[in-house]
């Protein structure tokens, strides 16, 4: 069996020099680190020195003792702003402030003076943090978040001003690449937990739908920082491109929140040129110009304690309702080219098929050949989200999530023709969603220089396009044999010189039914700071589902596909228009003569199951006090991909006639491609802090990655 496993190895090395402040090692997590050295006035190190970071909103602590060489670390400190106080006995205590980042390593250096252990020096201003270069994280903190104008207050479009970072232009499905790799490698995360839909590649909360925008949205207000790791560290795995991590809001021990309404009613914006001069199939320029959107999306938040120091939630709501009209100019069968082939056909003695017939009715037709389609779009949604945090004790403490969304979308058919008649709806995409994640964390802080998380969390997606699934084909005369109601619809029939859009059936490209996608992820990680090492190893197992109903048999084709594009032996001869290409269309559309006729069998629901798992280690080693290493590796496993009901099969190609050619799986073959049990990646990376002063940083990186299949 040739292997077939679908993967992408991604090499990238990177050199860049920042004018900023230094940070010392390539970001490794999805929380942060404080790090720094601890002096004396003559500048000799201390050691035994204990530094505890305080978590301004929260109380929460954690501390660490200085090693031999007067170095320390604080390691997984969930972000937010900290006061870093450094103590030691016949020494004065020295304070300041540091905002910890996701994936970041903030420098916190302290000179201590001679004094007693009661007096406290607070250090003006907060521990230098850089702006990450391109190839490490990227940030998007609350300022950003809260400033930069959003058109939908999509969260990616705030991934779009971070450098390496390229939307495709109108969004849609699979919009986000970074640094050149393929949209479907991203990795999302939500606090840390896996938001990876399996089937489109894309994230699970935040799908984009059937018009352009997300089906079921993570609000910017409940946003507390959004980054992009460019340089996957060997703790991510699973997808091969970077990690998007987005970090929603907590509870604090004081009371905060806040409501938005946003209205897009499009005053001010600028005419459409073509709607205004536009006068195909309209009585004069500017009657067919598309009405305005009227976009009204309503937020709001609140959080607090629910026991000061110890317990605090985080809840939100978004909504939408969007409204618009979509407008787009098609070449349709003008009346006097149907016409023509009617007449051609009845000069000839042939007769007119009546599926054929049948088929025609619903092509629009005007007087020109020229159609503007003024399709209604419409769309609302509504999204709940709740965190809790609670912590048992200095040791413990555990955050759980619950996010839903659910939504409905109701937009013109793709690209292709609305029906004819007084249903110029029938082709319409119709896509309810829903989408849902839950998930839990536990920190265990084992002692001043070890601590243990772990994480479980669960993803679903579920959309369902109602495309052209309400004709039973045997009214139109057509003998697919047994149907199930979720397969009926009208053929999919393409007029070829029609041009582009010429065909009616509506979307032919993706599955009517993705209900549901699941995820199930759960990993380890540890973290030991030894001296000038920090040490982390872990791994992670992960479940994913996909099910989908005509996924192979896409929309339509479960009652055929036909396509017209060579001209009939008779058109022309007696007709209206000869050498009129459409009017041959139509003609043997009308005598049946399809040049190209497909349709698909079978059993078209797929239930596909996958299991990944992987397993890292990584060592941040600090060799000098302005060079720090970083190494790692990563060992992934992705199972082959298995239909419950064995409904896959693998071509084979046969050493003789008659050979195997296509082999059911569970028929002698155990899956549709092996399993690659040599998936290594190593991990490399340093940073020099080139003159000391911490403004000038040199870096470098390499990473090896492996993707999975969507």
């Amino acid at each position: 069996m040739q292997r077939s496993q679908v993967l992408r190895s991604a090499s990238v090395f990177f050199l860049v020099v920042s004018l900023f402040t230094c940070l010392p090692v390539l970001a490794q997590t999805v929380t942060g680190d404080i790090t720094g050295d601890v002096t004396d006035s003559s500048g000799a190190v201390l050691p035994h020195v204990t530094v505890t970071a305080v978590n301004a909103g929260t109380n929460f602590s954690r501390s660490a003792t200085t090693s031999g060489t007067g170095n320390y670390r604080i390691p997984d400190l969930p972000i937010g702003q900290y006061k870093v106080t450094a103590t030691a006995q016949g020494f004065k205590a020295v304070a300041q402030n540091a905002e910890v980042r996701a994936g970041a390593i903030v420098p916190a250096n302290f000179k201590l003076s001679v004094g007693q252990r009661n007096e406290v020096v607070e250090v003006e201003g907060s521990a230098p943090m850089v702006e990450t270069s391109p190839y490490e994280n990227n940030y998007v903190d609350n300022l950003k978040i809260e400033n930069v104008p959003l058109n939908g207050r999509d969260f990616n479009s705030l991934l779009a001003i971070t450098p390496g970072v390229q939307r495709t232009p109108g969004g849609g499905f699979l919009a986000i690449s970074i640094n050149g790799a393929r949209t479907t490698s991203n990795n999302y995360f939500i606090d840390g937990l896996y938001n990876n839909d399996r089937y489109y590649g894309d994230s699970a909360i935040n799908q984009t739908g059937i018009l352009g925008i997300p089906a079921v949205s993570f609000p910017p207000d409940a946003i507390e920082e959004l980054s992009v790791q460019e340089t996957p560290s060997a703790e991510f795995g699973v997808k091969g491109g970077a990690p998007i991590l987005l970090n929603m809001k907590s509870g604090t021990n004081d009371w905060h929140g806040g409501a938005t309404w946003v209205n897009h009613n499009g005053l001010g914006d600028a005419d459409n040129y073509f709607a205004n001069h536009n006068t195909d199939n309209c009585g004069s320029p500017g009657e067919c110009k598309p009405t305005p959107i009227h976009n009204n999306q309503f937020h709001a938040n609140i959080g607090g304690p629910i026991v000061k120091d110890k317990a605090f939630f985080f809840l939100f709501y978004e909504g939408q309702r969007y409204k618009s009209v979509a407008v787009a100019s098609r070449t349709v069968p003008s009346i006097a080219e149907i016409a023509g082939a009617k007449a051609d056909i009845a000069a000839n003695n042939l007769q007119i098929d009546p599926v054929g017939l049948a088929l025609l009715n619903y092509f629009p037709s005007t007087l020109n050949g020229k159609y503007t389609q003024q399709d209604p779009t419409t769309a609302s949604n509504n999204e709940f989200g709740v965190k809790f945090d609670y912590k048992f004790s200095q040791s413990h403490s555990v955050a759980a999530r619950y996010i839903l969304g659910d939504s409905f979308q109701n937009g013109p058919p793709f690209a292709g023709l609305p029906a004819a008649g007084n249903n110029p709806g029938l082709f319409n995409s119709v896509a309810p969603s829903r989408a849902q994640m839950a998930g839990a964390s536990w920190t265990w802080n084992i002692g001043p220089n070890k601590l243990l998380e772990s994480r479980l969390g669960f993803t679903r997606f579920s959309q369902v396009l109602g495309i052209n699934n309400k004709v039973d084909p045997k009214s139109l005369g057509i003998d697919t044999g047994p149907l199930s109601p979720a397969d009926f619809g009208v053929p999919y029939v393409y007029l070829y010189h029609l041009g582009y859009g010429g065909y009616i059936g509506g979307v032919q490209g993706y599955p009517i039914t993705t209900a549901p996608d699941q995820t199930w992820d759960w990993s380890e990680h540890f973290s030991w700071v030894k001296g000038s090492h920090t040490i982390k190893f872990g791994g992670n197992f992960q479940r994913a589902y996909t099910n989908s109903v005509r996924n192979f048999a896409r929309t339509g084709l479960a009652t055929g596909y036909f396509a017209y594009y060579a001209a009939s032996p008779y058109y022309g001869n007696h007709g209206y228009l000869p050498g009129d290409r459409v009017q041959g269309d139509i003609e043997e559309l009308l005598l049946g003569k399809a040049d190209l006729a497909d349709r698909s069998f079978g059993d078209t629901h797929r239930h596909i199951t996958q299991n990944s798992v992987g397993f890292y280690a990584q060592d941040d080693w600090k060799i000098k006090p302005r060079l720090t290493l970083n190494y790692g590796l990563r060992y992934e496993i992705n199972g082959t991909l298995r239909d419950t009901n064995n409904n896959e099969a693998v071509f084979i190609p046969p050493p003789g006639p008659p050979g195997p050619g296509f082999v059911k799986v569970g028929q002698g073959i155990g899956g549709i491609h092996n399993v690659d049990y040599h998936d290594f990646g190593p991990h490399l990376g340093f940073s020099w802090d080139v003159f000391g002063h911490g403004r000038t940083v040199l870096r470098g990186g390499y990473s090896l990655t492996y993707d999975v299949a969507n």
